[in-house]
């Protein structure tokens, strides 16, 4: 299932986060390559999907404040 950008037309090809929660580990490991291989393929050195969306995919994405404050090496100078 491909679409079009309405914002400039580019092809992109979406995939929704809640087809994850059925998948196994392994069929999700399968699944996401077969979308990256498919986003990233290029014909004549040009992108065939320059867009690769997953709807919904940062749900579970801390909030980067928090995870930055505490994961990252704090410089004291």
């Amino acid at each position: 299932n491909t679409g079009e950008y309405t914002n400039g037309d580019a092809t992109l090809i979406p995939t929704y986060y809640y087809q994850f929660l059925r998948l196994s580990n392994e069929n999700i490991h399968l699944f996401l390559n077969y979308f990256f291989n498919r986003v990233y393929r290029e014909t004549n050195q040009r992108a065939q999907y320059p867009i690769g969306l997953i709807d919904d995919g940062t749900r579970y994405l801390p909030d980067l404040v928090d995870y930055f404050s505490v994961n990252i090496y704090k410089n004291d100078c």
